[in-house]
């Protein structure tokens, strides 16, 4: 098994950030050839050769208050780590499903889990392999929608401009990496709620749409938490609109308004 996710570590001994959130590939690999005790393995780009942690009777406590935002934090015993990852939900829960059974080693299905997700102890993770996580997104023309496969659910860059969509696609909603999403030049009216809730979007470019002309327009998206406190860039030049939103003023992180 191989998941990608973003992760960071926390030494809580030492009250430091040993590793700032990175592109990573997790997987659970085994001691041995002959030893079935699993551990889990950690490769970044940076870090080729990785990081193994024993799970078995190692794993202090998982944090899942923030899972819906594709957000969970593993605490380790030894060494005093938090693992804190961030990936798509689906692919968190499942991860965690795993993670349960096989931080236990004596559940029923311990053996049959070995052998159907567990990787050789000698693993290693190829810098193409960190490709299938892409960080920037880029469709110019409607023939490249992926409207049948989605997003990469890592990418943190995504640029829709310029391809006269109508509405917004809510597949963007399952993008819980994205930092900077461009909008422009297209013919939205409409934003859902639930684009206030991206946990790291900080910069938002929706010039040249139809915002302001459709009377479902609501601002509801710029009531939510996460967009309150990460959104630093907003650009709504050229549209319809005819005044801005009380509920501007609560854009705690804003820097640039256009």
């Amino acid at each position: 098994m191989k998941f990608h996710c973003n992760v960071e570590i926390h030494d809580r001994t030492l009250s430091v950030c040993l590793q700032r959130r990175s592109q990573s590939i997790l997987a659970f690999a085994k001691k041995s050839a002959e030893n079935d005790n699993v551990h889990l393995y950690l490769q970044t780009r940076q870090n080729k050769r990785g990081i193994k942690y024993q799970i078995v009777n190692n794993v202090e406590r998982v944090f899942t208050k923030f899972i819906a935002n594709g957000k969970v934090t593993i605490r380790l015993t030894k060494p005093c780590h938090d693992l804190i990852i961030q990936s798509d939900t689906i692919q968190l829960k499942s991860f965690l499903h795993i993670l349960n059974h096989m931080t236990n080693g004596h559940s029923r299905n311990y053996d049959s889990l070995v052998k159907q997700y567990t990787l050789m102890p000698d693993v290693f993770f190829n810098q193409s392999e960190f490709s299938l996580g892409k960080v920037k997104v880029v469709v110019k023309k409607n023939s490249e929608y992926p409207t049948l496969h989605g997003f990469p659910r890592t990418a943190e860059h995504l640029i829709l401009s310029g391809l006269s969509r109508k509405s917004f696609d809510r597949q963007i909603l399952r993008l819980q990496s994205l930092r900077i999403l461009d909008l422009s030049d297209n013919k939205i009216s409409y934003l859902p709620k639930e684009l206030g809730t991206l946990p790291h979007l900080q910069q938002l470019l929706l010039s040249q749409n139809n915002l302001g002309k459709s009377p479902r327009l609501k601002w509801a998206w710029l009531e939510q938490t996460a967009i309150k406190h990460n959104l630093h860039f907003l650009d709504l030049s050229n549209n319809s609109l005819t005044e801005l939103p009380v509920q501007f003023r609560n854009l705690n992180a804003l820097m640039h308004l256009k």
